[in-house]
């Protein structure tokens, strides 16, 4: 048995599509995980943001010893704040992909299932390009061990 989905686009005119039964209630289910894994997340953000302002503190007072960097505590505690901040983004789509999909299936409405898709969309992209970035990071970052390994 399958749902059906309508969008209006305009007054006259009516998009329908159809799914059937068991991918509905994958939907479902996928919603549910993706809500239980952006809560995580938020918790996981949360403690990152705690760590940053607490190892910056700690690093700043206990540290800078003679020849240290004086900073480093700021340093640490930054980067762990852009860390956060770079986590926020694909679990915040995460958690509006559970939060639309839902939505789709209570209302039957084409617009939350869109959105949900939409969001779905957005959160791998956002994987996907910092995934791209990452592996380039790390190639620079093996290429100068290379050359600084043939240059001593």
């Amino acid at each position: 048995m399958n749902q059906h989905l309508t969008q209006h686009n305009n007054e006259n005119e009516s998009t329908v599509i159809s799914i059937p039964q068991e991918s509905i209630h994958f939907f479902k289910e996928t919603g549910r995980w993706a809500k239980l894994l952006a809560i995580l997340g938020f918790v996981f953000i949360g403690f990152m943001v705690v760590a940053a302002f607490t190892m910056g503190t700690i690093m700043t007072a206990f540290g800078g010893e003679v020849g240290q960097f004086p900073f480093q505590g700021i340093l640490m505690g930054a980067i762990y704040l852009f860390v956060a901040l770079l986590y926020y983004f694909p679990v915040m789509y995460l958690f509006k992909f559970s939060k639309n999909i839902k939505q789709a299936f209570i209302t039957m409405d084409s617009t939350s299932f869109n959105a949900a898709i939409g969001s779905l969309k957005s959160h791998y992209k956002f994987i996907g390009v910092l995934t791209i970035i990452m592996m380039a990071f790390y190639a620079m970052m093996l290429f100068g061990l290379v050359v600084m390994a043939i240059a001593m």
